[in-house]
């Protein structure tokens, strides 16, 4: 599904919106998602323009961020400022035991 096809679906009442970029660190974590039918899983490239990856993130619920704060521009940390500009974000979800990543 593309992002733009993932926007139509967006305005869906019920549904929680799920952000992440290019991958889930397992690949199952797709395969039992995709069988709730009440949530939307966006995958967002770091290749794409900020403008676009912000349009999702001001959507989400819920933001799948990367373990390690090498892998990802510091805009897209998720602490204060990501946050600000994040009014659904209910949750953040890191992969492993720690959550250094967030601020």
């Amino acid at each position: 599904m593309t992002t733009s096809e993932t926007r139509l679906q967006r305005q869906s009442p019920g549904r929680a919106n799920v952000a992440l970029f290019e991958r889930w660190a397992h690949p199952v974590a797709n395969d039992m998602l995709a069988q709730r039918d009440n949530l939307i899983v966006t995958y967002m490239s770091l290749g794409e323009t900020d403008p676009i990856n912000w349009s999702v993130f001001e959507q989400a619920h819920v933001y799948q961020a990367r373990s390690t704060r090498s892998e990802l521009p510091e805009q897209y940390w998720p602490g204060e400022g990501l946050l600000a500009r994040c009014p659904n974000l209910l949750a953040v979800s890191t992969n492993g035991s720690g959550s250094d990543t967030v601020d």
